[in-house]
């Protein structure tokens, strides 16, 4: 089993409603660990579903071994919020990284550019 964490802090003063964060799987000898169910969890305040509370999920990484996930602040604007993401992977010869990022176009948008053939 691999893991990874990190924290996340925001202050009450701050506007951030989500944080976006990626993950990455890669096999012993470097190479990109396709198709692999990882589970996330969190610790702390905030969600990892924008509706409703979830402290857990599971993404699979996509063919570069790499997946996302997304940090839901939940409207709690009243204090400092505190929270630690956890990253584990079953497979024993891997290891997980996992970082902050910015959104995807169409995660800000909220769609994506449908593309004519």
């Amino acid at each position: 089993m691999s893991i990874a964490s990190t924290k996340i802090f925001t202050d009450k003063s701050s506007n951030v409603a989500r944080m976006y964060f990626r993950i990455a799987a890669r096999n012993a000898d470097g190479s990109p660990l396709a198709g692999v169910e990882v589970r996330v969890t969190l610790e702390g305040d905030g969600s990892l579903q924008p509706n409703f509370d979830s402290k857990s999920v599971v993404r699979t990484t996509d063919d570069g071994g790499n997946a996302e996930v997304t940090w839901y602040r939940r409207n709690i604007f009243t204090r400092d919020l505190k929270a630690t993401l956890t990253v584990t992977s079953p497979d024993t010869n891997s290891t997980v990284a996992i970082e902050e990022t910015e959104a995807r176009a169409e995660l800000k948008t909220g769609w994506t550019p449908s593309r004519r053939i």
